[in-house]
């Protein structure tokens, strides 16, 4: 499927409502806040008073400096993403994964209306080089706004309406009520309230990237328990380029999709990769870029205990 053009089908920027000033500044200072992680609550009490700092309806927001983002003010994913709260762990990482690569190509599978894929393009690198991020994106609303938010913003970013999975192909997509918790799990996932289905294309990450001699840096997947698919669709890719992963573990998801976080991380290691827990909360001290792999150590890896039960957290692959 061919690439889609930056342009904005449903939010042109000028009729939107501009965030007042003093807004602006409120917003600015709980995105610091948030980044720091260290006020207990804080996230809660952002919620509950997100109108009184945002506003209603949907609105532009920009991101500590680096970018702007469409926030869906009746969102709570939205806001708390507009806010800082999601994807934080990521935004702390992606510095540490640039200095120890000298290009800045990234691939975002399951990008939703594109926050990873532009804190990847505005994230400090080793060069002046400027980054390229490939995201998919096959839920048509999540697109829609993910189409809005790269036309909002001055980078590199290439958007396809498509999945990514094992092979080529077409596939069911289950939509989620809300942008998020679309899958490609048969019947949906059952936790998440589901508003029809739509038929979408699949392509798979090896094609793409040899079709277009890609060799990416870093590879983030968060596709509600079909990871082990699009990993299993970049094998070749993979070995050739040996990118920095970023991945969900989401034991309910992954066993709706007929795996297990348990086949996840065979999965990892079949592909000589070293799993490590992202989230600072689970790590034994703050990583500290240096040019090396020794600054993974202050994280701890994943092992099996981690995942006997429920469990729910991002990881990133470290190639051996």
């Amino acid at each position: 499927m061919p690439t889609q053009p930056a342009e904005s089908p449903g939010f042109p920027d000028a009729s939107l409502p501009p965030v007042a000033p003093v807004r602006a500044w409120a917003i600015e200072r709980i995105q610091r806040m948030a980044s720091r992680n260290r006020i207990r609550g804080l996230a809660r009490i952002a919620w509950l008073g997100h109108r009184l700092v945002l506003g209603t309806g949907t609105r532009i927001v920009a991101y500590r400096n680096r970018f702007r983002f469409l926030c869906n003010c009746d969102s709570w994913y939205s806001v708390m993403t507009a806010l800082g709260f999601l994807h934080r762990e990521v935004d702390r990482l992606l510095p540490l994964l640039n200095r120890e690569r000298a290009g800045r190509t990234f691939i975002d599978v399951g990008a939703n209306a594109g926050f990873v894929s532009l804190l990847m393009a505005s994230s400090p690198g080793n060069n002046s080089a400027p980054a390229h991020v490939h995201c998919f994106e096959p839920n048509p609303i999540a697109f829609e706004m993910l189409m809005a938010n790269v036309a909002l913003n001055p980078f590199g970013i290439s958007v396809n309406n498509t999945a990514i999975g094992a092979k080529e192909g077409k596939a069911v997509l289950t939509l989620g009520a809300d942008s998020t918790g679309s899958s490609l799990a048969p019947g949906g996932l059952s936790y998440v309230p589901n508003a029809g289905k739509k038929e979408v294309e699949v392509m798979t990450l090896d094609d793409y990237c040899e079709e277009r001699q890609i060799l990416p840096d870093v590879v983030k997947v968060d596709v509600e328990g079909h990871e082990p698919h699009v990993l299993q669709g970049g094998r070749r890719i993979l070995f050739a380029a040996r990118p920095y992963l970023i991945v969900e573990i989401n034991s309910k998801a992954l066993r709706e999709n007929g795996s297990s976080a348990e086949e996840l991380l065979t999965l990892f290691a079949d592909l000589d990769y070293r799993v490590f827990h992202l989230a600072t909360e689970r790590a034994r001290g703050r990583a500290r870029g240096a040019g090396t792999r020794e600054h993974w150590n202050a994280y701890p890896e994943v092992e099996s205990e981690d995942i006997t039960g429920e469990c729910l957290f991002d990881v990133v692959g470290v190639p051996s």
